[in-house]
Order: structure tokens, then sequence, then C-alpha cells
């Protein structure tokens, strides 16, 4: 077998892997989390989402790898994971905190300094109010935001949520505007994500070259699994990138990059049948 020169890293999104992160149902991703058990492969998170929503999904699978958060704005590595050395900025919970992402409140200082300077209605959501019906009668938020969005939103550390006021050509200026200050305007379904110059691939690619340090006489392989145009980066920065199918039986047409595989079951019952099918064909005689 060639598994002992190889060393596997598999990195996931969340929305494919397992649909509702705050309620996981794992029977119909169990049989491949067995597997990448028994292989001691990694199974890496890495998401759009904050780290409090992945430790929520860590603790149901049992699982004590690293995991990326924010898109890239953070990574945690667990504190007996790895014996190389490297730089980390906190301890949080046995993990080791390594920073890509600028930190929130300075992110809200060059947004602030940005809606002064062009006048562009951009308003942060830690300025908005949860309640629906005050938040209706707020003529800064005329986007509304779900309810049930607001929470996780608001407790991102590495990154600054905001809801923009304007057409696609304000969104634009503002894109421009933050690009020229080293950062990035994100859009999300109802609201845009203000982060450093930097995404899901870079945090995998630095992940990667911990591990080519710490096996250094291995093969580092990497998969990588995603389901929207959110694992972009990240699928990008793998060897063997795996789009799942949605739900509805399609697949996000804004994902695209040679070599890409495509699930033939949606959601983590694709998830389960891709991981499998690759570990396998990488573990053959």
């Amino acid at each position: 077998m060639s598994a002992p020169r190889t060393q596997y890293l598999v990195f996931t999104g969340l929305d494919g892997f397992i649909l509702n992160p705050e309620k996981p149902r794992l029977q119909d991703v169990q049989p491949a989390l067995n597997l990448l058990h028994t292989l001691k492969i990694p199974l890496i998170i890495t998401t759009d989402r904050t780290p409090e929503e992945v430790f929520v999904v860590l603790a149901s699978i049992n699982q004590g790898n690293p995991f990326i958060a924010e898109s890239g704005g953070v990574l945690f590595i667990p504190e007996d994971a790895l014996k190389v050395q490297y730089t980390f900025q906190k301890t949080v919970r046995g993990y080791r905190v390594i920073q890509f992402g600028i930190e929130r409140d300075v992110l809200l200082q060059k947004v602030a300094e940005i809606r002064e300077k062009t006048g562009i209605g951009i308003t942060a959501l830690t300025e908005v109010h949860p309640d629906k019906s005050r938040r209706e009668k707020d003529a800064a938020t005329r986007k509304s935001l779900t309810v049930s969005r607001m929470p996780s939103a608001l407790h991102r550390e590495y990154s600054a949520p905001v809801i923009l006021e304007g057409d696609a050509k304000t969104s634009e200026a503002l894109s421009e505007a933050l690009e020229n200050m080293n950062m990035r305007l994100n859009q999300r379904e109802d609201y845009f994500i203000v982060t450093g110059d930097y995404d899901k691939g870079t945090a995998v690619r630095f992940l990667v070259q911990l591990y080519r340090e710490e096996f250094p006489d291995k093969e580092i392989k990497t998969i990588g699994l995603g389901e929207n145009y959110l694992d972009t980066p990240m699928l990008h920065a793998v060897d063997q990138p795996v789009l799942i199918r949605n739900l509805n039986g399609k697949f996000d047409s804004q994902v695209g990059r040679r070599g890409l595989k495509f699930t033939c079951n949606p959601g983590p019952v694709g998830w389960n049948d891709a991981v499998i099918s690759l570990l396998s064909e990488g573990n053959e005689t």
C-alpha cells in the first residue's frame, strides 16, 4: 500500500458536509468519518462561519483537528497536533490560534473612514438592532438581515459584517476603496463581509506547509470538498477539489477549476461517497 509514505489532508466546507451546523446530523457522513479516523487523516473544517460555530460541530463529530474559520481569517491548531515550531497569537480551549485577519474593531474603523470620505451608505451590523421591527424602521438598513443570522454574524472577530445601501456600482466603488486599503469585500446572501487581504486558500496553504515540515519524509496530498462559491479559494488551494451537488440536484455554477470532480449524490451523502472513493483510490495496492 502507498499510504505509509503519503499523508492525506482533507479540507471541507460545512454546507455540503452537514446541513445544519447548529444541529448536526451525522448518519450520512459517519462511514467516511470512521475511515478518516482509521487512516489517521485529519479532517480540517474550512468555513466562513465563526470559531464558536465550528466548536459545536467538532464536539458532535468528536474530532480534534485543526480548523479554519471566518473565511481564512483565523486558523486553530490543537496544541498537541504538530511538533513543528510556528508562531501563534494566543491559546483558546487547547488550540493555538494563528490570526491572518484584521480584528473586527480595526476593520470597522476603516469602514467608518470610507463612509466619511466617500458618502457610501454602509452600516456595520453592530449598529443594527437585532429586533426586526426596529430594523425595518431604521432607514439605514433597508436591506434587512434575517434574525436567525444576526447572532453568528455579530460574533465575528476577524471580519466585519456590513449592510450596503445601493446597487452593483455602489458595491464596486466600496470594493475599490477597500482594495486601496488592502482589504476585501465579500458578498453573502443578505449582507457583505469586510476582511483583510486574505481568503480560505491563504490559511489552507499555510497549514499544508506546516504539515510538510512535520512530515518531511512523506508526500502531502490534499483533498478539498465544497458546495458553493464561498469554498472556491479552498478548492483552488488543494490537489484534488470536489464540488458537492446541492440538495436541489444542481452545482454552483460560480465554482470552476481544472481537475474539479463532482459528486453524483447531493449534500452529505455525496460528501461521504466522495471521501470514501478518493481515499480508497489513494490506498490501492
